[in-house]
């Protein structure tokens, strides 16, 4: 994100870079071949989000936990079958439905966002 912001310092362009970014090494995962474009989407907008976020708060850690929430999320929990994760999990998915994939990682990252800085909790920092 520190090159791609030599570019330009418009937070809503170099997020979409870096969303764009994110989807290249996730390209190999057979997500993409069960869902198509709109698995790709998906990886784009998971970094789109990631990156706004980072920016907005100045600081790697939000994006990096979230990501590793989702990954254990995905591994732990419940993933498709055609995963590039293959752990054993509490449930696993016949099938990937990209449509609610796409609309269920939208409204996460909506609420997360809205709970990380709007919602504004009294956190004290160390």
């Amino acid at each position: 994100m520190q090159g791609t912001g030599l570019l330009t310092r418009n937070f809503f362009i170099l997020a979409l870079i870096n969303g764009i970014l994110f989807l290249l090494p996730h390209i190999v995962n057979p997500e993409i071949t069960a869902g198509g474009i709109l698995a790709m989407m998906y990886y784009v907008i998971v970094g789109f989000s990631l990156a706004y976020i980072t920016l907005k708060s100045g600081t790697l850690e939000l994006a990096i936990g979230m990501h590793a929430a989702n990954n254990i999320y995905e591994s732990a929990i419940i993933h498709p079958q055609v995963s590039i994760l293959q752990t054993p999990s509490l449930f696993t998915q016949a099938a990937i439905d990209p449509i609610y994939e796409l609309i269920t990682i939208i409204v996460i990252m909506v609420v997360f966002y809205l709970v990380t800085f709007k919602i504004k909790p009294q956190w004290k920092r160390c």
